[in-house]
């Protein structure tokens, strides 16, 4: 090619016939352009034998097959940083319905589906550490029965509801200023 640059249109058309007549028909592809009115005065090109086009088309695909590659990469890493945030999102949501659900059970406003849900989660904790082979009930001397997901040192019912109303107040907090 002796230093001269190919131009992009030069390029798609190589890669056009290239696709027309098929991998390796160099002779062909090279018929094309020297029959092809764009490259009429394009005397570079149309002097190029088959085997020089040939390496040119080649060159291409290669860096065209890089190209691709690359940005299938791009693609499956956004893909997993998608879903690795849309995982996260769940959790802090079940997280904050969570600690909502406590405090109003803790402060006696919790409504009945509120009190099966604490219910239903705590079979599920018991179930899931009695398979493991650890006792899931409070600590012994406990008596918060299991019901909220206060730390194991606090046993004065109006401490824990303060905790709780406290956490239900930053959560509908941060819900505001979300919104």
């Amino acid at each position: 090619t002796h230093g001269h640059v190919f131009g992009v249109d030069e390029d798609r058309y190589l890669l056009f016939f290239t696709n027309k007549h098929g991998y390796g028909n160099w002779a062909k592809v090279r018929a094309e352009i020297r029959a092809c009115p764009r490259f009429k005065f394009d005397y570079f090109l149309r002097s190029l034998n088959a085997t020089d086009l040939g390496k040119r088309c080649e060159t291409l695909m290669r860096e065209a097959t890089k190209e691709l590659t690359e940005l299938e990469r791009r693609m499956a890493n956004q893909e997993e940083q998608r879903k690795k945030l849309g995982d996260e999102v769940k959790e802090q949501v079940a997280s904050t319905e969570k600690v909502a659900r406590d405090a109003a059970i803790a402060n006696g406003t919790a409504t009945d589906a509120e009190h099966a849900a604490a219910e239903a989660e705590a079979e599920k904790a018991e179930s899931s550490s009695t398979s493991n082979g650890l006792s899931a009930g409070p600590p012994s001397g406990s008596s918060n029965g299991g019901r909220s997901a206060m730390p194991a040192h606090i046993h004065n019912t109006a401490e824990a509801a303060a905790i709780a109303e406290r956490r239900a107040r930053l959560f509908l907090e941060k819900q505001r200023q979300d919104k």
